[in-house]
């Protein structure tokens, strides 16, 4: 996967108080995740950047002054956002946005962990774990659940797998911030 991705994880593992300390201060902020199709349950998500075309020119947007807008200012990361699972929440099989899911990893930080949650990602099973990260391939087909009591709150970010080359987000994943920008 290349030395950057994990670099950027641990740059935000290396600072969890002030990642957590944004997501208390964003806590109410938050929108129901939009794609409805790929999932049942309580689904929500604080927007925190995307990198879009806007007029022809790209545009890379943060919504809130936050402790961590430095971290999120590192060009290889492509969008970020805060995602909040409820208990009950299936997110049924799918995979990311073609023509950008190919062209970034995914990363998880774990903000609040909650027990009998998982992404299953192919056959590989994730458990968050609070002030932990992972990557993984969007490309792949995933599902996620939080079948516990309390609530799953993760930082989500879309990093470019190719420095030379940092993707913008499609006309259907810019759905989520569309109030926003």
């Amino acid at each position: 996967m290349g030395f950057w991705p994990t670099k950027i994880i641990d740059s935000f593992v290396t600072r969890f108080n002030d990642v957590e300390s944004t997501y208390n201060q964003l806590v109410d902020n938050t929108y129901t995740f939009p794609d409805g199709t790929i999932y049942n349950g309580n689904w929500d998500y604080i927007p925190l950047k995307a990198t879009y075309v806007k007029n022809n020119e790209t545009v890379k947007k943060q919504v809130f002054d936050t402790p961590i807008k430095d971290l999120l200012d590192q060009d290889l990361i492509v969008g970020a956002m805060f995602s909040i699972l409820r208990p009950g929440v299936e997110i049924t099989l799918h995979s990311g946005h073609k023509g950008f899911a190919e062209y970034i990893w995914k990363a998880h930080i774990c903000i609040h962990e909650a027990r009998d949650s998982a992404l299953i990602v192919g056959d590989t099973k994730h458990e968050w774990k609070k002030g932990q990260g992972f990557l993984f391939d969007d490309t792949i087909e995933h599902v996620a659940y939080n079948r516990g009591n309390d609530t799953r709150v993760i930082l989500l970010l879309d990093i470019a797998r190719d420095p030379s080359y940092i993707p913008t987000m499609s006309t259907n994943a810019m759905e989520q911030f569309k109030e926003l920008l």
